[in-house]
C-alpha cells in the first residue's frame, strides 16, 4: 500500500511539473522595456561620496531596451 501512494506522489509531481512548463512558454513578443544602469565613480577616497569630504568625479548613464 505505502509503494502505491508512493508511486502516485511521484506521478502526480511529474505530471504537474510538465504541465507547468507548458504556461511558462512566451505566447507573443509585445513585451518591452529599457534597462537602466546608473554608475557613479569617485577617485579620491573610492566612497561614492558617502563620507565627509567625498566627492563623485564621474557618472554614467546605460540605456539599453529590450
Amino acid at each position: 500500500m505505502k509503494l502505491n501512494r508512493i508511486a502516485a506522489g511521484l506521478g502526480l509531481s511529474v505530471s504537474l511539473l510538465s504541465a507547468s512548463s507548458v504556461w511558462a512558454v512566451q505566447m507573443s513578443d509585445d513585451n518591452f522595456g529599457l534597462d537602466v544602469k546608473i554608475t557613479a565613480q569617485s577617485e579620491d577616497d573610492r566612497d561614492l561620496g558617502t563620507r565627509d569630504g567625498g566627492d563623485i568625479n564621474g557618472i554614467g548613464l546605460d540605456l539599453r531596451p529590450w
